[in-house]
């Protein structure tokens, strides 16, 4: 329709040298591209002239990156390994796997690579707003965002801060009505967030007696079968490679060699010789490193809460500030594997093994053990987990800049990698272990007997009702781990203005171009 103008650019690209940037840059900059999608009548009368902007929908990554920019932590550094979607670089770098698609990208149309796609589709359907509303990270870049503007000592009324959230999402100043709807939702918003804080007090009460109900029937059984078959977990028995640090959780979260006694967060506690997770914010961690660790091997014995878990964290040893870490993390690439989990995957191949089909039953014995040369073992039950790869590591933990976490796969809890689960022992060595070291250390644990044959032998009554307790107790610490997250808010006021981020994030005028 338009030659002229065709034969202009064309002229203008060669000129320039060929320069995608540059033809795109004049184009972008233009007044024509500039304009308002608000066309006038008599503008709509000649629509050749191209008199107003066609409203479209931002493709997915670039819905992404604005929220990760607006939450201030967008990572800008180029090039690179590919990485997940809980890391805060630009999308074009995310991975993407055929059978394990981001869902947020998706909903919002990003191709699914199994097949060419000429032009992308620009749907408007209610599960992209749910996904907003939903999506972990969205929640957290929210917060963030409304972080970082309540920090901003510039702004010094809640009028200046819906000024300023307004300007950095829309380029606009809000109008009267907006400035007074915001102000609204927020008070709305909080008194919603007091409610849910007074029900949380209530359902944690009751989780907690719970709680203790059922691990007081489970330990009376298990001291009846242990006394029954004479077995008692944790025997030590000879010939034991010794490691540098070790947990067994009888007392507490001393450190049997005396070197990392461990410091519990969030709702983490010990019980019954094991550390309980319950995925939400609980953790554990030590002090720093005693020694600087290159070649390692990590051991742990685990029993999970479920198979349900996508990256969580068993054992790690990481950089103090969670950016370089190597751990024992469980099906982060597939469903029910195990593998040596690293940052941005720069050590991380799949083992290739089976997935784990006993791990909820009872407690297993992995270990990964970490070569001068690079290769990396896992290890489960004593035998050989998959097969080995050699990796560009080993990584050097600095002493006094590195220390151990227990329950997150690196960082602090948030996303997936949080454990939910029970650790009975765990072993940290500062070499890598042969395969003979490894299997002599897993009879250490042997002992345990699996959760699944505790229940068995109660009788019938105690055992549906300790099947009801289990049931009971799975969805109410869900809600409080759900609930926990929503109202982690800082000096209280942190709900609305997030809620507020995250309500600027679907509106429309985010999402489209006019």
């Amino acid at each position: 329709s338009h030659p002229e103008l065709l034969d202009y650019l064309a002229a203008r690209f060669t000129a320039t040298g060929g320069s995608i940037k540059d033809i795109i840059c004049l184009i972008v900059t233009s007044k024509t591209f500039q304009q308002s999608s608000q066309a006038s009548e008599t503008q709509n009368q000649k629509p050749e002239l191209l008199p107003s902007f066609p409203i479209r929908r931002l493709e997915a990554e670039a819905i992404r990156d604005s929220m990760l920019a607006l939450s201030g932590r967008l990572d800008l550094t180029m090039f690179g390994d590919p990485v997940n979607d809980d890391t805060p670089r630009r999308s074009v770098y995310m991975k993407i796997i055929r059978n394990q698609l981001d869902p947020l990208l998706t909903i919002f149309d990003a191709p699914v690579p199994s097949g060419t796609r000429g032009r992308r589709d620009a749907t408007n359907v209610p599960a992209q707003s749910l996904a907003l509303l939903n999506d972990t990270n969205v929640i957290n870049w929210a917060r963030n965002w409304a972080r970082d503007v309540l920090a901003e000592t510039s702004l010094t009324t809640d009028e200046q801060r819906v000024a300023r959230m307004f300007q950095q999402a829309f380029g606009r100043p809000p109008s009267t009505g907006d400035t007074a709807q915001s102000l609204a939702f927020i008070r709305d918003s909080l008194t919603t967030g007091d409610q849910l804080r007074s029900q949380l007090v209530t359902h944690e009460t009751e989780t907690i007696a719970l709680r203790a109900q059922l691990d007081g029937i489970m330990s009376e059984a298990l001291r009846l079968l242990e006394k029954k078959r004479g077995t008692k977990p944790g025997a030590v028995l000879k010939d034991i490679p010794q490691p540098l640090a070790e947990w067994d959780f009888e007392d507490g979260g001393a450190d049997l060699r005396g070197n990392l006694p461990l410091t519990l967060h969030g709702n983490a506690r010990i019980a019954d010789g094991a550390l309980v997770l319950d995925g939400g914010k609980s953790f554990a961690s030590t002090g720093a490193l005693p020694v600087t660790l290159d070649e390692k091997t990590l051991e742990a014995w685990v029993r999970l809460d479920d198979d349900d878990q996508r990256g969580a964290g068993v054992l790690t040893v990481q950089t103090q500030d969670g950016l370089f870490f190597d751990s024992i993390v469980f099906a982060e690439k597939a469903p029910g594997e195990w593998l040596a989990g690293s940052n941005n995957f720069s050590r991380t191949h799949d083992f290739g093994g089976a997935a784990d089909a006993e791990a909820t039953q009872r407690a297993v014995h992995l270990a990964i053990t970490y070569k001068p040369d690079g290769t990396i073992e896992g290890w489960r039950n004593g035998t050989a987990y998959g097969e080995p790869y050699k990796s560009d590591g080993p990584y050097r933990f600095i002493d006094s800049k590195s220390q151990i976490i227990f329950g997150v796969r690196h960082g602090q809890p948030g996303g997936n990698r949080v454990l939910r689960g029970k650790i009975f022992r765990a072993r940290l060595h500062d070499r890598a272990l042969t395969a003979d070291e490894i299997a002599r250390s897993a009879q250490i644990e042997q002992g345990t007997i699996p959760e699944s044959v505790i229940i068995a032998s109660l009788n019938e009554k105690l055992r549906t009702e300790v099947l009801e307790m289990k049931d009971t107790l799975r969805a109410k610490e869900k809600h409080l781990a759900d609930s926990r997250a929503l109202l982690n808010d800082g000096d209280g006021r942190e709900i609305g203005w997030s809620s507020l981020a995250q309500a600027m994030f679907n509106m429309k005028e985010f999402i489209y171009l006019r």
